[in-house]
């Protein structure tokens, strides 16, 4: 195969990697909406009261804007066991950052959608507001009444 055979392949399966991959990016999106709604609800009520939650050997809290987690369980085995200070994993991310990043991909969702759906309608001769055919009135929708 030559590299002008492999461009024309290339070319001809992007429009069914572009069909695959758009709901993929809209169902990521979503997702990462409920977490960031969920991350500025907690760094909310963060400034309030503390909101403690503990995930197997790990103890997640939020407090004064910052998600924290400390490895409290493994702390507690030790002092019952009576064997020396165990190595203690912790850490904190500030709730703005956590906030930023999950709202990347929703705020790239909104802004790339209208104008996606848009440019492919007109790339395909249909309407950009309706998505009627426009091969027979290019200059102006039929249905309706959109100037193209």
């Amino acid at each position: 195969m030559t590299r002008e055979d492999l461009i024309v392949v290339a070319h001809r399966s992007l429009p069914i990697l572009r069909r695959l991959l758009r709901p993929l990016f809209t169902i990521v999106s979503a997702i990462s909406l409920l977490l960031c709604v969920t991350t500025f609800v907690l760094w909310v009520r963060s400034y309030s009261d503390e909101n403690i939650m503990t995930v197997g050997d790990f103890t997640f809290f939020c407090f004064k804007g910052q998600f924290q987690y400390h490895d409290f369980n493994k702390l507690l085995r030790a002092f019952a066991s009576s064997t020396t200070m165990p190595e203690m994993r912790s850490g904190a991310l500030p709730c703005a950052i956590a906030f930023a990043f999950t709202a990347l991909l929703p705020t790239c969702w909104l802004l790339l959608r209208p104008h996606s759906r848009r440019a492919e309608r007109l790339r395909l001769g249909l309407c950009p507001t309706c998505g009627y055919d426009l091969r027979a009135t290019p200059d102006r929708c039929p249905e309706c009444g959109t100037v193209v």
